[in-house]
């Protein structure tokens, strides 16, 4: 079994991918490390499955995937740390600019007690319109979730096979991984790596991706502060609507103690509707309380006493 799985999800990078294995694994063969190499397609639209497939065919530590439809890398990411075998998985993306040299710099990390290694890219080579969004959604994310991470974004990491089942992969929250594997309590590091222009193929930058990010990070949040204790949540919110609610009705039942009409009141109705939205916004939280339940009491073992 190989100790250390390489996983690339791959989009359209057929002018990428022979270079790449070439390279990888001439770093990995020179420093006499047993390892296994994963490309998983993610539904390309050019040859690269084509080209996976021979190389596979010439190489016994090559596996491929191809995924029947594109996930956004996503499914690409999930899969390959499924399928891989080895005790420490590392990550890196298809276009060449992560320099396969820096492996060693992230094995280290893992040797010397890291459960995560992020490759930092210090020097980062690519465009303005890259560079910005990504500082951007960086600076807010450790802001919000008050962390230190410079490059959460870079698709070159290694993990130790025990962190696989702490992540997750709903919508784009794989882009969050070192924060969550951090608020589980994982030691995560930040190595500087040497990053490379992109030389052939196409940028998959997306602004929309980045603005997608955003909806993610609110995902992320409620998952770190209120993922065990959904009541102290939607319980907080749906309290301050019920009392806005009974505000307005207090008025109200003073007007009408007075003798004066509040029937035909827009507020009687605002009242009415506070309290019922109150109501649920709670109900909600019982409720995630109750899922909470049942799913850490399906997954506990059965009770026992010791004799």
């Amino acid at each position: 079994m190989p100790s250390i799985s390489l996983i690339i999800p791959v989009y359209n990078e057929a002018e990428n991918i022979r270079s790449l294995h070439k390279e990888i694994c001439e770093v990995m063969r020179e420093r006499g490390y047993s390892f296994e190499l994963l490309f998983i397609d993610d539904h390309s639209t050019d040859q690269t499955a084509s080209i996976i497939a021979d190389i596979v065919k010439n190489d016994s530590n090559v596996r491929g995937f191809r995924l029947l439809r594109n996930t956004k890398k996503s499914g690409a990411l999930q899969l390959g740390l499924q399928e891989a075998k080895g005790d420490v998985l590392i990550t890196l993306d298809g276009d060449m600019q992560d320099d396969p040299h820096e492996i060693p710099k992230l094995l280290e990390a893992i040797h010397s007690g890291a459960d995560v290694a992020i490759g930092w890219r210090k020097e980062r080579e690519d465009t303005v319109g890259k560079l910005i969004p990504s500082a951007v959604i960086n600076r807010l994310t450790n802001w919000i979730l008050g962390q230190q991470l410079h490059d959460m974004n870079s698709g070159f990491k290694a993990f130790r096979r025990e962190t696989v089942h702490c992540m997750s992969f709903q919508g784009s929250l794989f882009r969050f991984l070192p924060h969550l594997l951090q608020i589980e309590g994982f030691n995560v590091q930040e190595i500087p790596i040497h990053h490379r222009r992109r030389q052939c193929g196409a940028s998959k930058f997306s602004l929309r991706h980045r603005l997608r990010s955003l909806f993610d990070l609110g995902t992320v949040y409620f998952l770190s502060k209120y993922g065990d204790r959904p009541m102290h949540f939607f319980g907080a919110i749906g309290l301050c609507i019920f009392a806005a609610g009974l505000a307005c009705s207090g008025y109200l039942f003073m007007l009408w103690i007075q003798g004066m009409g509040v029937g035909n009141r827009p507020l009687l109705m605002l009242a009415i509707l506070l309290l019922i939205i109150g109501v649920q916004v709670v109900s909600i939280g019982f409720i995630g309380e109750l899922l909470l339940y049942l799913r850490q009491r399906n997954n506990s073992s059965v009770p026992k006493k010791m004799l």
